[in-house]
């Protein structure tokens, strides 16, 4: 989930803990908001990338084939957009670059709730478990 500016992404490896439309794992957004046509067609709304890809079409899982118009070119756009992804064998992984390491720490969230939140107060938030 992008937090105002976030980078935390989701690193596609072989596609099978990623969803297709759900998650923002190739370009700058999430394949839900990028084609909302399509997505309305969509039966399984949290199919994986892998099991998305693993098909003939894009098409396998919509309750109905899409129409002409605006459907038809976001399907035209879609698979234009995925024709080039490649899945791995290694698991997928999510890596956060706030910080330039991409591994996720407390004090790095601490940071971006700081710098995004409270951008006036000159003290940090202190967390409490």
């Amino acid at each position: 989930m992008l937090y105002d500016g976030c980078d935390d992404l989701e690193k596609l490896g072989n596609g099978a803990d990623t969803y297709f439309w759900e998650d923002l794992w190739h370009g700058d957004m999430v394949l839900k908001q990028r084609y909302p046509r399509l997505y309305a067609l969509e039966v399984k709304k949290t199919v994986d990338v892998a099991s998305k890809l693993s098909h003939e079409n894009l098409t396998w899982s919509f309750r109905r084939a899409p129409r002409s118009g605006v459907e038809q070119d976001q399907l035209t756009d879609l698979t234009t957009y995925v024709e080039g992804v490649v899945l791995g064998v290694t698991p997928d992984r999510w890596y956060w670059t706030f910080d330039g390491s991409g591994e996720f720490s407390v004090a790095s969230a601490r940071k971006v709730i700081d710098d995004n939140r409270f951008p006036e107060v000159s003290t940090q938030t202190r967390w409490d478990n």
